[in-house]
């Protein structure tokens, strides 16, 4: 018995540079506080935020140039005046059909 568990730590210590090298890219790419895994979650989770700054930043310009319409035509309130607030002139009726679900 004790022939056969020299045996195995003799075969262990002859590859401990394949564990080391397991244990290492082991330790690097999934148990580490800075692993891999977990810095490719938060270059995904980076691209996506980036993506939603742009889209807000589109969003912001458009409401930019829409209200700089608003201060200089009138027919640009008047359309806003129309289609969002449902106003109408005095000759005018309005008629709202919605669609049910």
């Amino acid at each position: 018995m004790a022939t056969k568990l020299q045996n195995l730590w003799r075969a262990l210590g002859k590859h401990k540079c394949l564990y080391l090298t397991i244990f290492f890219v082991l330790l690097i790419c999934f148990i580490d506080e800075n692993s891999l895994l977990r810095r490719w979650r938060l270059i995904r989770q980076n691209n996506e935020l980036q993506e939603q700054i742009l889209r807000y930043e589109k969003e912001y310009a458009d409401a930019n140039a829409e209200l700089k319409q608003l201060d200089n035509s009138p027919e640009a309130v008047e359309r806003v005046a129309r289609v969002n607030l449902l106003m109408k002139t005095s000759d005018e009726d309005v008629y709202v059909i919605e669609e049910t679900p």
